[in-house]
């Protein structure tokens, strides 16, 4: 691998690979054959060897802040145990090391791992193939799935896209299943808001809370939490509507301590942005009418100096500025006098 494409990857905050299983003539492998479990062990002795150069590179540095200072010890034996665990073939993510000693060094085995085996429709109906496979990459998560079926399903409309589903007896599209389990893989969920013209979804950590999750909408949002109406998806659906869930006693409040959890509704309690328990839309509009106000005075001291430049050239420049030898031809257009220069004049105050 090169380096800049090693580069790349370390930003990332997971690593997903893709691996060939299919076999076809057309379709010529590097190696010569189709060997998916050595393919990996190929890329993850790559990325153990980068690991091991960059730790060297920073090993003698940590030792010596160790010497000096305490307080870096606990992150030199971190850097040693992960040496050795790299030695040994492993990768850091699942070791059992703290990877938060490790994490400004943005190592590629300290990251998590999902794979992702492209095959064609006989292996993805051979069990034993995939049990194989998943023991290789244990105890990442394995996916399985066509790439060329895939592609041709996107393509689809979604009725005739079902129903080919339908016809190969698949339950689930494969790339939907490399998003629910990325999702997993990388600690994220998501949750829905919806209204009359349009839902979205929005992403937030496993275990967020809900002030946390309103926050990704809005930063008042989480500011002005006071409490949330929460329902399950399950029993919002078997209503039929919030207000029979409600009626159904299916609804309940939740306050800023209440985790997000999966297949939940919620509503903020009340209509609108609530902040210190009132609506938020008379602040807002107080606020764009200071703003209006300073806005119009700005206008106004302006045209007041524009005023006082056009009527400065008109008359001619005072005996003083003639001494300094100031002329018409030293001084710039009145247009283009920067305002800056001048001292903030109110328009209603008298000038003499």
């Amino acid at each position: 691998m090169g380096n800049a494409f090693l580069a790349n990857i370390r930003e990332a905050d997971a690593i997903c690979q893709v691996t060939r299983v299919f076999e076809d003539v057309d379709v010529t492998h590097v190696d010569g054959k189709v060997d998916p479990a050595g393919d990996i062990d190929t890329i993850t002795t790559e990325l153990i060897l980068a690991d091991l150069q960059s730790l060297e590179k920073a090993l003698p540095r940590v030792e010596k802040e160790a010497r000096i200072k305490k307080e870096s010890r606990p992150k030199l034996e971190g850097m040693q145990a992960a040496v050795e665990v790299l030695e040994s073939g492993k990768r850091i993510h699942g070791s059992g090391l703290d990877l938060e000693l490790l994490r400004d060094l943005f190592l590629l085995t300290a990251k998590p791992f999902l794979y992702v085996f492209n095959c064609d429709q006989d292996e993805l109906a051979d069990e034993d193939l995939k049990d194989r496979m998943r023991q290789v990459v244990a105890p990442a998560e394995a996916i399985f799935l066509d790439a060329k079926f895939e592609a041709e399903l996107v393509e689809m409309d979604e009725e005739e896209g079902r129903a080919f589903l339908e016809e190969m007896g698949i339950t689930e599209p494969g790339l939907d299943v490399l998003a629910r389990v990325g999702y997993d893989t990388l600690g994220l969920q998501s949750y829905l808001t919806a209204g009359p013209k349009e839902a979205r979804a929005w992403t937030i950590p496993q275990g967020a809370t809900a002030p946390e999750a309103a926050g990704v909408i809005h930063t008042d949002f989480q500011k002005g939490f006071i409490k949330a109406q929460v329902v399950s998806f399950d029993d919002l659906v078997a209503a039929g509507s919030e207000a029979a869930a409600k009626a159904a006693g299916k609804m309940r409040l939740e306050g800023k301590d209440y985790a997000h959890a999966g297949r939940r509704c919620s509503w903020n309690s009340g209509r609108g942005l609530r902040l210190g328990g009132r609506s938020d839309l008379p602040r807002m509009r107080k606020i764009c009418g200071v703003a209006a106000e300073v806005l119009r005075g700005l206008w106004s001291l302006f045209e007041w100096r524009r005023g006082e430049c056009r009527e400065y050239w008109r008359r001619g420049p005072p005996r003083e500025h003639l001494e300094l030898g100031v002329t018409r031809s030293s001084i710039p257009p009145a247009d283009i006098v920067p305002t800056a220069t001048y001292e903030a004049v109110p328009k209603w105050q008298s000038h003499h």
